[in-house]
Protein backbone atom coordinates (compact mmCIF):
# COMPACT_ATOMS: atom_id res chain seq x y z
CA UNK A 1 0.00 0.00 0.00
CA UNK A 2 1.40 3.89 -0.42
CA UNK A 3 1.97 6.10 1.95
CA UNK A 4 -1.29 8.28 2.58
CA UNK A 5 0.17 11.24 1.28
CA UNK A 6 1.09 9.93 -2.12
CA UNK A 7 -1.88 9.58 -4.76
CA UNK A 8 -1.86 5.73 -5.72
CA UNK A 9 -0.28 5.92 -9.23
CA UNK A 10 1.84 8.51 -8.56
CA UNK A 11 2.78 5.61 -5.53
CA UNK A 12 3.48 2.82 -8.14
CA UNK A 13 5.43 4.72 -11.09
CA UNK A 14 7.93 6.07 -8.22
CA UNK A 15 8.42 2.50 -6.84
CA UNK A 16 8.16 0.30 -10.64
CA UNK A 17 10.77 2.89 -12.24
CA UNK A 18 13.34 2.74 -8.87
CA UNK A 19 15.65 0.69 -11.36
CA UNK A 20 15.72 4.01 -13.82
CA UNK A 21 16.29 6.82 -11.49
CA UNK A 22 18.74 8.78 -12.73
CA UNK A 23 19.33 7.07 -16.16
CA UNK A 24 17.38 10.10 -17.88
CA UNK A 25 14.67 8.01 -19.78
CA UNK A 26 11.34 8.71 -20.77
CA UNK A 27 8.18 6.77 -19.62
CA UNK A 28 4.96 6.77 -21.62
CA UNK A 29 1.96 6.14 -19.21
CA UNK A 30 -1.63 6.35 -19.83
CA UNK A 31 -4.40 8.59 -17.99
CA UNK A 32 -4.75 6.93 -14.74
CA UNK A 33 -0.86 7.35 -14.07
CA UNK A 34 -0.32 10.77 -15.88
CA UNK A 35 -0.36 13.94 -13.06
CA UNK A 36 1.70 17.23 -13.79
CA UNK A 37 3.03 16.63 -9.56
CA UNK A 38 4.14 12.86 -10.91
CA UNK A 39 5.62 14.78 -14.01
CA UNK A 40 7.89 17.34 -11.56
CA UNK A 41 8.54 14.58 -9.47
CA UNK A 42 10.02 13.04 -12.17
CA UNK A 43 11.93 15.71 -13.23
CA UNK A 44 13.75 16.10 -10.01
CA UNK A 45 17.45 15.40 -10.41
CA UNK A 46 18.07 12.76 -8.11
CA UNK A 47 15.20 10.91 -10.10
CA UNK A 48 15.69 12.28 -13.88
CA UNK A 49 13.06 10.84 -15.68
CA UNK A 50 10.45 12.19 -18.11
CA UNK A 51 7.02 11.66 -18.80
CA UNK A 52 4.31 11.32 -22.20
CA UNK A 53 0.94 10.47 -21.08
CA UNK A 54 -2.95 11.42 -21.87
CA UNK A 55 -4.23 13.35 -19.15
CA UNK A 56 -7.78 13.02 -18.04
CA UNK A 57 -10.13 16.55 -18.48
CA UNK A 58 -10.96 16.30 -14.93
CA UNK A 59 -7.18 17.32 -13.52
CA UNK A 60 -6.86 20.62 -11.91
CA UNK A 61 -4.49 21.66 -13.10
CA UNK A 62 -5.39 21.95 -16.59
CA UNK A 63 -6.52 25.32 -17.94
CA UNK A 64 -10.39 25.29 -18.78
CA UNK A 65 -9.77 26.68 -22.38
CA UNK A 66 -8.02 23.09 -22.83
CA UNK A 67 -10.69 21.20 -22.18
CA UNK A 68 -13.67 22.78 -24.18
CA UNK A 69 -13.85 21.34 -27.85
CA UNK A 70 -16.43 24.10 -28.48
CA UNK A 71 -14.71 26.98 -30.84
CA UNK A 72 -11.94 24.68 -32.58
CA UNK A 73 -11.78 22.90 -35.78
CA UNK A 74 -10.96 18.90 -35.85
CA UNK A 75 -7.31 18.39 -35.91
CA UNK A 76 -6.66 21.52 -34.11
CA UNK A 77 -4.00 21.71 -31.46
CA UNK A 78 -3.52 23.90 -28.65
CA UNK A 79 -0.46 24.08 -26.25
CA UNK A 80 0.43 25.44 -22.76
CA UNK A 81 3.73 25.53 -21.80
CA UNK A 82 5.08 25.89 -18.04
CA UNK A 83 8.52 25.68 -17.40
CA UNK A 84 9.69 21.71 -18.52
CA UNK A 85 5.76 20.65 -19.25
CA UNK A 86 4.07 20.88 -22.11
CA UNK A 87 0.50 20.48 -22.17
CA UNK A 88 -1.00 19.56 -25.69
CA UNK A 89 -5.52 19.65 -26.37
CA UNK A 90 -5.62 18.15 -29.45
CA UNK A 91 -9.42 17.99 -31.10
CA UNK A 92 -9.62 14.47 -32.57
CA UNK A 93 -13.88 14.66 -33.65
CA UNK A 94 -16.16 16.69 -32.99
CA UNK A 95 -16.88 16.53 -29.07
CA UNK A 96 -13.44 14.79 -28.46
CA UNK A 97 -10.63 16.63 -26.84
CA UNK A 98 -7.30 14.52 -26.14
CA UNK A 99 -4.75 15.98 -23.60
CA UNK A 100 -1.26 15.07 -23.34
CA UNK A 101 1.57 15.86 -20.65
CA UNK A 102 4.77 16.12 -21.85
CA UNK A 103 8.21 16.89 -20.41
CA UNK A 104 10.49 15.69 -22.78
CA UNK A 105 9.28 17.39 -26.06
CA UNK A 106 8.38 20.81 -25.63
CA UNK A 107 8.01 22.60 -28.95
CA UNK A 108 4.43 23.71 -30.56
CA UNK A 109 5.52 21.86 -33.86
CA UNK A 110 2.90 20.55 -36.02
CA UNK A 111 3.57 17.25 -38.40
CA UNK A 112 2.19 18.49 -42.30
CA UNK A 113 1.11 15.34 -43.20
CA UNK A 114 -0.34 14.06 -40.25
CA UNK A 115 -1.71 17.81 -38.81
CA UNK A 116 -0.93 16.35 -35.37
CA UNK A 117 2.07 17.61 -32.88
CA UNK A 118 4.66 16.04 -32.19
CA UNK A 119 3.92 14.75 -28.41
CA UNK A 120 1.14 13.31 -29.95
CA UNK A 121 3.09 11.41 -32.73
CA UNK A 122 5.81 10.57 -30.15
CA UNK A 123 3.31 9.31 -27.42
CA UNK A 124 2.05 7.26 -30.54
CA UNK A 125 4.82 5.51 -31.37
CA UNK A 126 5.51 4.65 -27.87
CA UNK A 127 2.27 3.98 -26.21
CA UNK A 128 2.40 -0.27 -27.64
CA UNK A 129 3.52 -1.47 -24.59
CA UNK A 130 0.75 0.80 -22.67
CA UNK A 131 -1.71 -0.35 -25.40
CA UNK A 132 -0.71 -3.99 -24.14
CA UNK A 133 -0.35 -3.87 -20.32
CA UNK A 134 -4.29 -2.67 -20.63
CA UNK A 135 -5.05 -5.78 -22.85
CA UNK A 136 -3.89 -7.73 -20.96
CA UNK A 137 -5.05 -6.72 -17.18
CA UNK A 138 -8.40 -6.49 -19.00
CA UNK A 139 -8.10 -10.57 -19.98
CA UNK A 140 -6.38 -11.71 -16.70
CA UNK A 141 -8.47 -11.97 -13.80
CA UNK A 142 -7.71 -12.47 -9.87
CA UNK A 143 -11.13 -13.62 -8.91
CA UNK A 144 -11.34 -17.85 -7.99
CA UNK A 145 -14.29 -19.92 -8.30
CA UNK A 146 -15.14 -20.98 -4.78
CA UNK A 147 -16.53 -24.65 -4.47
Amino acid sequence: SSPRDVHQAQYFVMELTKPLHGSNRNITMDNWFTSIPLAERLLTPDISLTLVGTLLRDKPEIPNEMKDPRNRNIGMSMFCFDSHKTIVSYKAKSQKIVLLLSTILDQPTINNTTKKSEIIEYYNSTKGAVDTLDQMCGQMSTSRKTR
